[in-house]
């Protein structure tokens, strides 16, 4: 019973932080369904006081404790199957493996969150000092209890990233086209430093805005070409939704 809650949990998490453009209640990032009118389809996006992204002003930021917010990856490897799917308003990649507890995950003080999928905007939604990365990775997990935590991987124009270039090949062009891939390493969307970062309580950056999300945003950092960036804006030209209010929130760093 333990388990069917939890993927029943999965799956409503998942459509939930990427929506598929047949929803019910459609959004976009411009015109009349833009991100300033998100409020009309859920009052969360603009009465939240916990809202994402924002933008993270290093000089104010709190070092964490040693026993506070320790984030830690397992089995982050080679899937069997990863589908790469354009939902209408972004890329996202979903990786199965063989076995379901064997799949990838995070700890957050030894609380385990299994990735569920991950996709990409451009620029990133997230803010350090201001500035936005040329390109952002989420990866969303999720705990067995229904808790959602967010991995934010920042990319900057550079050096082509051979493992974009992997799902950018099968990159579908048309909305609700999906592509697989087999045997993927999942590990290497990440960087190579994951022990500093900054982290906070946030929402989905995507209606209905749900809050008490968990994020991490990993301080080292990625780089993509130029073509493989314009290989996402030639299909969403700016996916990101603007900062939001910090209110009384506190960032914290490691």
């Amino acid at each position: 019973m333990k388990f069917a809650s939890f993927i029943f949990a999965s799956i409503t998490a998942l459509s939930a932080s990427t929506p598929h453009s047949s929803d019910a209640k459609h959004w976009s990032y411009n015109g009349i369904f833009s991100p300033e009118n998100w409020g009309k389809i859920s009052k969360t996006c603009s009465a939240g006081k916990s809202q994402t992204p924002i933008n993270i002003e290093t000089s104010k930021t709190i070092p964490t404790v040693d026993r506070k917010d320790i984030l830690k990856f397992y089995n982050y490897k080679t899937s069997l199957k990863t589908s790469v799917i354009n939902n209408g308003h972004t890329i996202k990649i979903t990786p199965k493996f063989l076995e379901t507890y064997n799949e990838a995950y995070i700890t957050i003080d030894g609380v385990r969150y299994n990735l569920l999928q991950f996709h990409m905007h451009t620029h990133s939604e997230n803010r350090i000092d201001g500035k936005q990365s040329d390109l952002v990775a989420h990866l969303v997990h999720q705990s067995y209890d229904g808790k959602l935590a967010v991995v934010a991987i920042f990319f900057d124009e550079g050096e082509e990233n051979s493992a974009i270039k992997e799902y950018w090949n099968q990159m579908p062009q048309k909305v609700n086209e999906v592509n697989s891939l087999f045997n993927v390493d999942i590990s290497r969307i990440l960087p190579a430093d994951k022990s500093s970062y900054f982290t906070f309580m946030g929402s989905l950056t995507t209606p209905p805005c749900t809050e008490n999300v968990k994020w991490f945003i990993l301080k080292d950092r990625q780089t993509i070409s130029k073509d493989q960036i314009e290989a996402l804006r030639t299909i969403y030209p700016h996916n990101f939704r603007p900062v939001q209010n910090i209110n009384s929130r506190t960032i914290f760093e490691r």
